[in-house]
C-alpha cells in the first residue's frame, strides 16, 4: 500500500508537468518570476509581442519591449501628438497568475505616453478587455510598477494614449511578475537576476566581486534596466585577467545565458563563464568553465550549458574576458536561466493523487 501511494504521488507531479531538481533549489517565491521572460528547452524566448492598433503606427521591434536588451520598442506620432494612441499586445506561453506589471518609458528625458493602463483578456482578439491598472498619468521617463490582486492571464494588453514630451513614445521594457503561489513548469527557463532593479521588489543578490579596470559597475549589465551597461576603461585594463563574480544568495541550477549589447558596442575577445556550488569564495575555488568564446560578442543573443543538458548547480557566477583582454564594449544586459518549481496547492495534488491512485487500481486488475 505505501509504494502505491509512493507511486499515485509520483504520477501526481508528472501529471501536473514537473519534474523536481536532484540538488539545487530554484525560485523560492512566484512573485520574482518575470513571466514575459520565459525560454523553452531550447532558450527560443516563448512569449509573443506585437502592436495592436495604433494611430501611426508602431516601429522598431515589437519584442524589444520585453526583450530586456538595450533596444526599445516604439509608436510613432503624428500632430497634434495629445491623439497620439496605440496598443502593445501580450501573448504568453500559457494562462498564468500575475500580480504586477512593470514598465520602463522613454529615453533621454522625453518619449514617454501622458497616460497608460494595462488590461487582459480570455481571448486573443481582446474583444471584452478587463482592466488590472486604471489609466495613469506619466510624467516623466522612467520606470513604474503596478500591482493588482492576483489574476490568471494569457493575453495581456498596455495601452498608451498620448505623447506630451515628444512626438513619439519609446517601450523599453513590458515585465509581468507572477503571483505566489502559482504554478509554472519546469521546463521552462527564467532570468534568475530578474529583480535587481525594481524598487518594489528585495534585490536578494549581494553586491559584486571584480578586479579593476571597470569603467562602470557590473550590476548595470544584470540589473533588468535596459538604460544601464558595463564596458572598461579605455585603453587600459586589469593587470591579468579582468572579472566579475555574482553572488546568487542560494543554489540555482542554472541552464543557460543571454545577453545583449549596447548599439553598435561590442566585446572584442568575447567571454568566459564559469560557476561554482560551493558556500563561499576562496583562493581554493574550483570554478566550472560553462561558456567560453574568444571572438566578438556583440548585438544580443541566448546559449544553452550543453554540457550540462540538465543544468548545473550555482551560488556563484564568474564572468571574465579571455586572456585578461579589455571587455571594450558596452554590455547592457546579462541573464541567466534557472527552471521554476512551485508545487500545486494541497488540495490540487490531492486530486492528482486520487487519479494516480484510481489509474494503478486499473492496470493491476
Amino acid at each position: 500500500m505505501r509504494h502505491t501511494l509512493i507511486l499515485a504521488a509520483g504520477l501526481a507531479v508528472m501529471a501536473a508537468g514537473f519534474v523536481l531538481p536532484a540538488q539545487a533549489d530554484n525560485f523560492s517565491a512566484g512573485s520574482l518570476v518575470n513571466v514575459l521572460r520565459a525560454f523553452d528547452v531550447d532558450f527560443t524566448l516563448r512569449t509573443r509581442a506585437a502592436w495592436g492598433p495604433c494611430s501611426h503606427g508602431g516601429a522598431y521591434g515589437d519584442m524589444n519591449a520585453i526583450d530586456s536588451g538595450y533596444a526599445g520598442a516604439q509608436m510613432n506620432g503624428g500632430t497634434p501628438w495629445t491623439d497620439n494612441w496605440g496598443n502593445m499586445d501580450i501573448t504568453l506561453p500559457a494562462p498564468t497568475s500575475i500580480s504586477s506589471v512593470y514598465t520602463a518609458f522613454g529615453a533621454n528625458g522625453g518619449h514617454f505616453p501622458a497616460e497608460y493602463r494595462v488590461v487582459y483578456s480570455t481571448t486573443p482578439d481582446f474583444a471584452n478587455p478587463i482592466e488590472l491598472v486604471l489609466f495613469t498619468t506619466v510624467s516623466s521617463s522612467g520606470m513604474q510598477t503596478d500591482a493588482f490582486a492576483p489574476t490568471t492571464v494569457q493575453y495581456l494588453r498596455v495601452e498608451f494614449r498620448g505623447s506630451l514630451a515628444s512626438q513619439y513614445v519609446i517601450i523599453r521594457e513590458i515585465e509581468a511578475y507572477a503571483s505566489d503561489p502559482t504554478v509554472i513548469r519546469y521546463t521552462d527557463g527564467y532570468n534568475i537576476l530578474a529583480d535587481s532593479a525594481i524598487a518594489a521588489y528585495p534585490v536578494l543578490y549581494d553586491s559584486l566581486n571584480r578586479s579593476s579596470g571597470w569603467l562602470d559597475n557590473p550590476n548595470n549589465a544584470v540589473d533588468q534596466n535596459s538604460n544601464t551597461y558595463l564596458r572598461s576603461l579605455g585603453d587600459s585594463r586589469a593587470a591579468g585577467e579582468q572579472f566579475f563574480v555574482k553572488q546568487l544568495g542560494d543554489s540555482y541550477s542554472l541552464g543557460g545565458f543571454a545577453y545583449a549589447y549596447y548599439p553598435e558596442q561590442s566585446w572584442g575577445a568575447g567571454m568566459v563563464i564559469q560557476m561554482t556550488n560551493e558556500q563561499e569564495i576562496t583562493e581554493f575555488t574550483q570554478w566550472i568553465t560553462v561558456y567560453e568564446n574568444d571572438g566578438v560578442m556583440s548585438g544580443s543573443g541566448a546559449s544553452v550549458f550543453e554540457k550540462y543538458a540538465d543544468g548545473i548547480d550555482a551560488r556563484f557566477i564568474r564572468i571574465s574576458t579571455p586572456d585578461g583582454t579589455k571587455a571594450g564594449g558596452a554590455l547592457s544586459e546579462l541573464e541567466f536561466f534557472a527552471p521554476v518549481v512551485i508545487v500545486p496547492e494541497p488540495a490540487t495534488m490531492t486530486l492528482l493523487a486520487l487519479g494516480g491512485v484510481a489509474f494503478l487500481r486499473r492496470r493491476t486488475r
